[in-house]
């Protein structure tokens, strides 16, 4: 598509300028929040367990930090760029959207814009990589859980979170030191 034939198709300049600066402000944001969050948790870490000089301790930190940077802004970009980019496809075949401009124009457009984003940024295995994949794994687990919760379905909804979360948190770290002592390998692959 030209941004001519968008134009004369009905996509206006602006949604298209709106979907543009939130591609790059997503960037923007990936990048600050990625080096927020990890350049603290590197360098704890690093001081705390890696072995070296101080100067190959502090290169350890800025790569560890670089790479989760440049990963997240990546993946908001392709993120926030497919979804864009599905929103005008959607507005020129004059398709039902929900949502205001910047954000999916149906449900399912953020599972794409979340795989091709993952596909292209995460899928490649680092240490940096899988955390988050673990990371985000629990999380997903836990909404799947509260949300059967929301809908009524049991056992799930019979519970609140401030009742189970002692026995989730005694579980996992049961659970998690027990494959410590007795199946280390299967927590490091």
């Amino acid at each position: 598509f030209t941004t001519a034939k968008l134009c004369q198709q009905g996509v206006e300049m602006d949604e298209l300028r709106l979907n543009i600066l939130n591609t790059l402000t997503g960037f923007r944001n990936g990048s600050f929040y990625g080096t927020k969050i990890r350049a603290p948790h590197a360098l704890v870490m690093t001081l705390l367990f890696a072995r070296g000089t101080p100067r190959e301790k502090l290169r350890k930190v800025a790569g560890l930090t670089y790479e989760h940077t440049r990963n997240l802004a990546l993946f908001v970009l392709l993120y926030k760029g497919t979804h864009g980019l599905l929103r005008v496809i959607y507005k020129v075949l004059n398709l039902p959207m929900q949502g205001a401009p910047g954000t999916p124009a149906a449900h399912w457009h953020a599972l794409v814009a979340g795989a091709v984003g993952a596909h292209f940024v995460w899928a490649k295995y680092t240490g940096v990589n899988y955390q988050i994949a673990m990371y985000l794994f629990s999380r997903i687990m836990i909404a799947v859980v509260r949300m059967l919760a929301a809908k009524g379905i049991q056992p799930f909804a019979g519970f609140t979170f401030d009742q189970v979360y002692p026995a989730f948190a005694t579980g996992v770290w049961a659970v998690v030191m027990w494959l410590f002592e007795n199946e280390r390998s299967t927590l490091h692959p």
